[in-house]
């Protein structure tokens, strides 16, 4: 699991003072994008074989949409791989620990020169 901590600040809200999907959404991607680059024989694997993994799906959830201040916490985990896709979990939590978003993904493995899907083995 890779968990980020941040503040909902003025730009990240609405007229109404809430927090703007938009932002939810990239939240939850640089959790993503930054656990990848935390895991070095992941980015070894994608480089020496020239893959990548691009996102397919995401579902999410809105449970309770933070204000301007609120400290949250963005997680993401994976909870499944097979030789063609990985599924993951990335939510965002208020400071007592309770979701706000909740969001499952899918993510393609894909060849980079032709763009194909590709079987990780």
């Amino acid at each position: 699991m890779y968990s980020l901590d941040f503040i909902v600040y003025p730009s990240s809200c609405n007229e109404k003072g809430e927090m703007k999907l938009y932002d939810v959404m990239q939240r939850m991607q640089d959790c993503s994008e930054l656990w990848l680059k935390s895991e070095p024989r992941y980015n070894q694997y994608y480089e020496e074989n020239n893959r990548a993994q691009l996102l397919a799906y995401r579902q999410l959830d809105i449970l309770r949409v933070p204000k301007y201040g609120e400290n949250l916490r963005v997680t993401t985990s994976i909870y499944e791989m097979n030789s063609v896709f990985g599924h993951r979990n990335t939510n965002i939590y208020d400071a007592t620990g309770q979701p706000c978003y909740l969001s499952w993904s899918m993510g393609a493995f894909m060849e980079r020169a032709t763009g194909h899907l590709s079987k990780v083995p």
